[in-house]
């Protein structure tokens, strides 16, 4: 099954994907908020997506606030126009290890922090199955 991954911002959203057989994440780049539900609703009908994976900001004491009810919000609306499954990944702490990343990389912070989103839920899929 294809999944793909997003690390939502108010301004920018990170993408990433990849499947449950081979449970390696790609950068797919970013997508501005404002063409988010349009641009991510024709990816997934082009790629096929069966599942999305978005990082929760929780607070530092695993809380849901303001950031994460945002997330909730985007993944209620995403959802209702998509019909796809989504699930929550707990994106904390996940920011300096994508900094480091796309700095190697020569990607940026939201599409590398789409795919630490996604590498954390695969080793989850993992541990599931």
């Amino acid at each position: 099954m294809k999944v793909l991954a997003l690390d939502y911002g108010a301004a920018r959203i990170g993408v990433a994907m990849g499947d449950t057989l081979q449970r390696i994440a790609f950068p797919r780049g970013v997508i501005a908020a404002k063409e988010a539900l349009v641009d991510i609703a024709s990816l997934c009908k082009e790629e096929d997506v069966g599942l999305i994976v978005i990082g929760l900001p929780l607070t530092l004491q695993g809380e849901i606030g303001h950031q994460a009810q945002d997330v909730q919000g985007f993944a209620e609306t995403l959802c209702a126009a998509t019909g796809i499954e989504m699930r929550f990944i707990d994106e904390r702490l996940t920011s300096s290890e994508a900094v480091t990343r796309a700095r190697e990389s020569g990607r940026t912070i939201d599409e590398i922090a789409a795919v630490i989103i996604l590498e954390t839920f695969f080793q989850t899929f993992d541990a599931e199955t």
